[in-house]
């Protein structure tokens, strides 16, 4: 798992720079893919769907520390705009666990509200 501590890829490790890296290299392709997809079906869909595997068959791949450092800005830039360019709601697809990063149903009613929608298995 990627996250801080002895043995657990600390922030800092070799292997959460390159994670760092890829991220901030996929970012524009993948905003650039967005605003070409969105421009020709944004008018016409509801819900954005968008993957992005946290979690394996064990649990979460990464810690909570590691998502919210790496991979949460470029997610709030990639739904954010998104919603920019049409009136959509997003969605998340991860295939996996992601207990780890509170999904949890009163955490995330608090947090965000009734505009959320959770699915999956129990």
């Amino acid at each position: 798992m990627l996250g801080p501590g002895p043995g657990t890829g600390g922030l800092s490790d070799p292997a959460a720079l390159i994670a760092r890296f890829q991220v901030d290299k996929l970012s524009g392709p993948h905003l650039a893919n967005l605003e070409k997809w969105m421009s020709a079906v944004g008018p016409y869909i509801d819900v954005v769907l968008f993957g992005d595997d946290l979690g394996g068959q064990q649990g979460s791949l990464i810690s909570p520390e590691a998502y919210r450092e790496l991979y949460k800005p470029f997610h709030r830039k990639l739904w954010g705009r998104a919603k920019e360019l049409a009136d959509v709601k997003v969605q998340l697809h991860c295939c996996g666990g992601i207990y780890e990063h509170h999904i949890d149903p009163a955490f995330i009613s608090k947090a965000l509200g009734k505009e959320i929608v959770l699915q999956g298995d129990a």
